[in-house]
């Protein structure tokens, strides 16, 4: 369990940011965690349902979304996480405003 955070549905791993990504559903968000499993950061999810998360060579995030049987793709979402995690005050909603915003695919 992760004190304070309920229904985590998916995690993935990035090497880049050396950080594993955990989806919480009930919360809408995407955690951020560090190797010892301390959270590192959460920014807000699109979607209703998240239920799975993955991670492209390209750096964009792939969610699926159960409620609403989609697949939601964030172009270049990880370069947005990476200035997230540096500076949280620099970006609101960083994977809801890139450019392009989330497409559902």
């Amino acid at each position: 369990p992760l004190p304070g955070h309920g229904d985590l549905t998916a995690i993935t791993w990035s090497t880049a940011l050396q950080r594993l990504l955990v989806v919480a559903d009930k919360e809408d968000q995407l955690l951020v965690l560090r190797g010892g499993g301390s959270l590192g950061g959460r920014l807000p999810l699109p979607g209703q349902q998240q239920e799975g998360v993955a991670l492209d060579n390209a750096g964009n995030l792939w969610v699926t979304d159960d409620q609403d049987k989609s697949l939601l793709k964030m172009d270049a979402a990880l370069p947005a996480i990476e200035k997230y995690l540096k500076d949280p005050a620099a970006f609101q909603d960083p994977l809801t405003r890139l450019e392009g915003g989330a497409k559902k695919n």
